[in-house]
């Protein structure tokens, strides 16, 4: 019983070992997120998006980045777009479907111009179309928040606002890749 312990203390030693040795990449894949974030207009925001990602840590290109940042807008604009569309659903007949309806189409298209078009242009380094469809889909946000506005309503604010961010930190970290 005595080698007993001398082996789970020397297990211990090299599973903690291994543990520490993960450590400082994961740090340096912070920081480089970090500090590409920098050279955005808000990094904090841009921190924040990528964090909702669990492959960011891993990611060690800008391209990379940006890429994690456009799946996470294709990922908002398909919730958003999907609860437009049940919200148009309970609506029927009223100014408030139509709204919806224009929202719902306005997210569709957003998704279309980020999962296909804008995530091809990237793919093959066409970094400025890849902008332009970011922004196409960007304004999503603001045509729905126009149709909800005009019938006085303004309960997709947050999600519109989620969707404008989400886009502007994509779009960003694509144009960190134009001036290269």
């Amino acid at each position: 019983m005595v080698g007993t312990p001398t082996i789970s203390v020397a297990m211990v030693l090299v599973v903690l070992a291994l543990m520490s040795y993960g450590l400082p990449s994961a740090h340096a894949d912070v920081a480089f997120i970090s500090n590409t974030c920098k050279k955005t207009k808000n990094p904090a925001l841009c921190e924040d998006v990528l964090s909702y990602h669990e492959n960011s840590t891993q990611a060690s290109t800008v391209h990379e980045l940006a890429s994690i940042a456009l799946e996470i807008a294709t990922a908002i604009a398909k919730f958003n777009s999907k609860n437009f569309g049940v919200g148009a659903r309970y609506n029927q007949g009223t100014p408030v479907e139509d709204a919806l309806d224009v929202c719902l189409q306005a997210y569709d298209d957003a998704i279309d111009n980020l999962k296909v078009l804008a995530k091809h242009s990237l793919h093959v380094g066409d970094y400025a179309d890849a902008l332009r469809k970011v922004l196409d889909a960007k304004a999503a946000g603001d045509v729905c928040d126009n149709a909800l506005k005009r019938i006085k309503e303004d309960f997709a604010v947050e999600s519109d606002r989620k969707m404008t961010e989400r886009c502007g930190v994509t779009a960003e970290l694509i144009g960190l890749l134009i001036h290269k």
